[in-house]
């Protein structure tokens, strides 16, 4: 699989569940399975970290589709906006 990166502009996190990062390019893959991603923050720090396709909507004004992943055992704090999600 071709490496691709993308710009994290959001994150929250969803109790229970992990920490969720959005992106304003669509992401171009199905749930299911884990994905492995390298998290490298502004400042060039880097981990890597499973993660999972999730699909927001969001309806303020109109429908709005934006692709995220969402990250368990990881601390909102380590993933800044800012950030660059890398699929391996």
């Amino acid at each position: 699989m071709e490496r691709l990166s993308y710009r994290v502009v959001e994150v929250f996190e969803i109790t229970g569940r992990g920490v969720v990062a959005v992106f304003d390019e669509e992401i171009e893959l199905t749930g299911g399975r884990p994905l492995q991603v390298r998290i490298t923050s502004p400042d060039g720090a880097y981990f890597d970290a499973l993660a999972f396709v999730e699909r927001l909507l969001r309806r303020v004004p109109t429908v709005v589709e934006k692709s995220a992943l969402l990250i368990q055992q990881v601390p909102k704090n380590a993933l800044p906006v800012g950030s660059t999600l890398t699929l391996r």
